[in-house]
């Protein structure tokens, strides 16, 4: 049986996947359930995305470039010039989701010892990426209450 390593021992368990079995058991007594997870749509998809998708002809569904489809981070990079952001294509990742993007973006600055800042309960994920990473941060939430913002060391 494999064990498991001293670094997922230390890893604190996702609040998110902790409330998963009550929504669930609200949902069995008919209560109506809004999820709000990260990266649940609550819009219809495109109808051209949705022919795109019935209409396919692939024999194959492979991999697309590591960095994300060029035409798809030229067309970024142009959008932000719009915005008068300039940034090349070149320079653009494109990741399968926000956590994924943000874990490489705190890998590629953070050292130990630097100090990470998080404003309420959003994106519980950071602390699995301080022990993932061992990155040896302190993570900061930061809290609104009453007008008066109170800083905890996580």
């Amino acid at each position: 049986m494999p064990k498991i390593s001293d670094k997922g021992l230390l890893m604190p368990p996702s609040p998110i996947r902790k409330l998963v079995p009550y929504a669930e058991a609200a949902k069995k007594r008919g209560v109506t359930i809004f999820h709000l997870n990260i990266g649940q749509p609550d819009i219809h998809t495109p109808e051209v995305m949705m022919n795109a998708i019935r209409n396919i002809d692939l024999k194959v569904v492979e991999y697309s470039h590591s960095a994300g489809i060029e035409s798809y981070r030229k067309k970024l990079a142009g959008y932000y010039k719009s915005y008068n952001i300039n940034v090349d294509w070149t320079d653009i990742i494109i990741t399968t989701g926000g956590s994924e993007a943000i874990e490489i973006g705190m890998m590629a600055c953070l050292n130990p010892g630097d100090e990470i800042i998080v404003p309420g309960a959003v994106l519980c994920q950071l602390q699995w990426i301080q022990y993932a990473g061992e990155r040896g941060s302190e993570t900061y939430s930061i809290q609104y209450r009453d007008r008066i913002r109170t800083a905890t060391n996580q």
